[in-house]
């Protein structure tokens, strides 16, 4: 049987990550961020979890790709993805 992950792209699975590198650095800064900028960065952490969870048991088909997924790393306290993915 051939792996869930044969044929998908992130954008063929729906998942669109976002650089919120700059919105990170302002919340870091202790600065408010707007409504929207919470959902854009929900939408991408919640994008590279799924991202990572559809490469988890592709080592042997996609390794290069299985790396990259090893590297995400994501404090598990975030949880808003989950209310912005729905």
């Amino acid at each position: 049987m051939p792996h869930p992950a044969h044929g998908l792209t992130p954008r063929r699975a729906g998942l669109q990550v976002q650089d919120i590198r700059a919105m990170a650095a302002k919340a870091a800064k202790g600065e408010v961020m707007s409504v929207e900028e919470l959902a854009l960065a929900a939408r991408s952490l919640g994008a590279l979890l799924q991202i990572q969870d559809l490469l988890s048991g592709a080592a042997d088909d996609f390794p290069t790709l299985f790396d990259f997924a090893q590297d995400i790393d994501i404090e598990p306290k975030v949880f808003l993805y989950q209310f912005f993915a729905q």
